[in-house]
């Protein structure tokens, strides 16, 4: 029997085989969209104790969602709202990755990024805390502090991008 882990495992390990072969184009292509277009999200459960984290990107031309979506995995979704309080607006589409498939794109993308590279970074160094989110592990309280660290330090580099 397959169990949840193994499936992840084999998942993350055949998107990094489809990373690998990717052209430098390619990537710097998907750095620029991820660092003009782009967010590096985290996320909170309820119980304060288990983190995620997200890379998105958001465009009203759905190609290049697909592009990504083919390339990197992932899913799109057409994001709600936007083209409902004006019809003048355009229907945005978001494509987004969650976790060790972020975490595998952020690593691809990372040398071609200007704006971004500090988030990644700080993304990255949130993944390393997350090999104690096995189940029924408790995960020290040490190790809860940095993840909050982390996640402060990533909006922070937020607020002093777009000046919020």
């Amino acid at each position: 029997m397959t169990t949840s882990r193994g499936i992840v495992r084999r998942n993350l390990e055949e998107i990094s085989e489809k990373i690998s072969s990717l052209s430098v184009a390619e990537l710097a292509y998907a750095a620029g969209l991820f660092d003009g277009e782009g967010c590096v999200a985290t996320y909170t459960k309820k119980n304060r104790v288990q983190f995620s984290y997200a890379a998105n990107i958001a465009n009203t031309d759905y190609r290049v969602l697909a592009w990504l979506l083919d390339k990197f995995g992932g899913k799109v979704t057409k994001r709600g709202g936007v083209r409902a309080s004006n019809q003048r607006h355009k229907e945005c589409y978001v494509w987004y990755v969650m976790n060790g498939r972020a975490a595998a794109f952020m690593a691809a993308v990372r040398p071609y990024t200007v704006i971004k590279s500090e988030q990644i970074d700080l993304a990255l160094e949130l993944r390393t805390t997350c090999r104690f989110d096995l189940r029924g592990q408790v995960i020290p309280p040490d190790v809860l502090e940095r993840r909050r660290d982390i996640m402060q330090r990533i909006k922070a580099k937020k607020r002093a991008v777009y000046g919020s």
